[in-house]
Order: C-alpha cells, then structure tokens, then sequence
C-alpha cells in the first residue's frame, strides 16, 4: 500500500515540475488615441481584449479579433509580436509587453 502511494506521489511530482500546470498569461498594453488597451494572450490567441473607454470585448469580438489576426498561432511571442506590429500600424503605441 505505501509503494503504490510512493508511486502516485511520485508521478503528480513529476507531472507537476515537467510543466502541465497552467501557464501564465502574457498581456500587452497598448495606447491607442484617447484610449489604453490590454491584451490578454494565452496559448497564442486573445483570452481577453480591455478597452479604457468602451471595456471588454465580447466572446464573439475576441474571436474575430483571432481569426483575423491569429489564426492558428499557438505561441503567444509570435501572437505579441503580431498585434504589437498591427496595433503600431493603427497608431497604437505599446508600451508594455510580458
């Protein structure tokens, strides 16, 4: 009985230092005219889109907004280099990125 719990504890310890935990989300902060907007990426693709002004986006917003931009990107550098330079060629300037 001990052994088979070594075993269990071992393989979660495992599981858990190889990386299958949640990773952080990556945001971009970009300001836009009169307005700041924040990116929210996980995965390469928009989790959440904030505008200061008009707020959230809806679902179906922040799915065109990756199906115009993102599609089928799934490294969220690659997504934040994208809309850093898309954002840049509506005006936007992007201050902060992680």
């Amino acid at each position: 009985m001990k052994k088979r719990i070594m075993i269990i504890i071992l393989l979660l310890t495992i599981i858990f230092v190889s990386g299958c935990g949640r990773k952080e989300d990556k945001q971009l902060i970009c300001k836009i005219g009169d307005t700041t907007v924040t990116i929210t990426l996980q995965l390469g693709q928009i989790t959440k889109y904030e505008d200061q002004i008009k707020g959230s986006a809806s679902n179906e917003e922040i799915k065109k907004l990756n199906d115009n931009y993102l599609k089928d990107i799934t490294d969220d550098d690659e997504a934040l280099k994208i809309l850093r330079e898309v954002l840049a060629s509506n005006g936007g300037n992007c201050t902060q990125f992680d």
